[in-house]
């Protein structure tokens, strides 16, 4: 079995409406890792608010254990009558994405 990212992706979450102003989305950010964060450390969050990841968020776990946790604990989730989605997400895309840092200098 491969090994598991200590990343997840959360979507079917946010709406739109939600990003649009700094106070609204520091509020889903903070509400998102208080929630998150009862499964064991974060690292980091992060919430999108261009069009391409709108509507997700990236929890960047400690370690996979962790996130595995996570993952059984939120899989069966509805958020505003919409059953969320949650998914492990490739570790070294991660850190290109929302971190600029080129993935070669990584290994999995």
């Amino acid at each position: 079995e491969k090994s598991k990212s200590p990343v997840l992706r959360l979507g079917n979450l946010i709406e739109a409406d939600e990003l649009t102003d700094d106070v609204s989305y520091q509020a889903v950010v903070d509400d998102i890792t208080q929630e998150c964060g009862q499964y064991g450390e974060i690292v980091s969050v992060e919430v999108p608010r261009s069009d391409e990841g709108m509507g997700f968020a990236f929890i960047n776990y400690k370690d996979k254990n962790i996130a595995e946790k996570a993952l059984d604990e939120l899989m069966c989730r509805t958020f505003s009558g919409l059953d969320l989605e949650v998914h492990h997400f490739i570790f070294i895309s991660y850190f290109f994405i929302f971190l600029c840092i080129p993935p070669l200098i990584y290994t999995c």
